[in-house]
């Protein structure tokens, strides 16, 4: 099956960090409180939205596909929450 995916705006922290550390907490905390700021500053202004589930995606910063090649304090990581079109880079 082919899925066409349309471009769509996220919030996003990216670092080099392992998955499940301190500095990933704090990350997801951080993004968290962004994405419910934003939320709760559109829902009073009359443009409610859900708050979606985070994504991260990592990779290892080698480019050969092998994670066990580096530790995974080195791995790449953006953590991303999407947001909904009427979101501005302003906001």
């Amino acid at each position: 099956m082919i899925v066409e995916v349309k471009p769509a705006k996220y919030l996003t922290i990216t670092a080099r960090r392992a998955p499940g550390g301190e500095a990933f907490q704090q990350s997801v905390g951080a993004l968290y409180g962004a994405a419910l700021a934003l939320k709760l500053a559109k829902k009073f202004a009359g443009q409610d939205h859900k708050l979606c589930h985070p994504e991260g995606h990592w990779w290892e910063s080698l480019g050969t596909g092998d994670f066990s090649a580096e530790p995974p304090a080195a791995w790449n990581l953006p953590l991303l929450i999407r947001v909904p079109d009427f979101i501005r880079q302003s906001d």
